[in-house]
């Protein structure tokens, strides 16, 4: 039995099939068609009850999602493919801060910061904390020093880390094969998979620049009494 991924070109499970590929592993594809509403088919919701992908079904039926944990089982059930540290060591340390660090902080922060009408979330309610706390934690991570960029034994899996929403690097052949199918690219990917290839003189900021501060929303209607 292969591993079944649920999959949809236009999605984050992109990420998940080039992970795949990266490892060599034997694994089929089931398209998930958003604008049939299959992510919310009883079918579905039953293998994964929050209707989201990427979901990947093990050999043995385990139900894998997210794409954090699917990255780091892949590494680890794939050593020959030499992408994930030695248990226990710094590099792996350094490896797993980043990768939790994508799906915890970069993503939800970079969602709040597009989508949030009103003010944001006092820093200490969410878990990100704060947008330009997130990019500036980013911006020190890949100036050189001791951090992922620094450790030849963790670049080559923290490179997925960066790219998460990108269609990584175009010379790596399983990058070409997990978006073989890919046909366009949101802005929101553009500007993520720029900021990894920026030149040495461009800051993030050049590439996911922070936005103007809000201006005060109009004030709340009076009821009428």
């Amino acid at each position: 039995m292969t591993m079944t991924l649920y999959y949809n070109p236009q999605s984050r499970a992109s990420v998940a099939r080039w992970m795949l590929e990266e490892v060599g592993a034997d694994y089929k594809l089931q398209h998930i068609d958003f604008t049939k509403g299959e992510s919310r088919s009883p079918e579905f919701l039953a293998i994964n009850p929050m209707g989201k992908i990427p979901t990947l079904v093990l050999q043995d039926g385990t139900v894998l999602t997210e794409n954090g944990a699917i990255i780091a089982w892949l590494a680890d059930a794939f050593p020959q493919a030499g992408l994930m540290p030695p248990a226990g060591s710094s590099a792996r340390a350094t490896v797993l801060r980043w990768l939790f660090f994508c799906g915890g902080c970069f993503e939800p922060a970079l969602t709040d910061r597009m989508m949030r009408k009103e003010a944001p979330l006092p820093k200490q309610a969410v878990g990100w904390g704060d947008y330009d706390d997130v990019i500036e934690a980013i911006e020190q991570a890949l100036t050189p020093g001791p951090s992922c960029s620094a450790r030849p034994s963790a670049r080559r899996m923290s490179i997925l880390v960066p790219r998460w929403h990108g269609r990584g690097d175009s010379a790596r052949p399983a990058s070409a094969r997990a978006r073989a199918s890919r046909t366009t690219s949101s802005g929101l990917l553009r500007a993520t998979r720029s900021c990894v290839r920026r030149r040495p003189s461009e800051t993030l900021a050049t590439v996911l620049p922070r936005p103007q501060a809000r201006r005060p929303g109009p004030s709340p209607r009076k009821s009428r009494g």
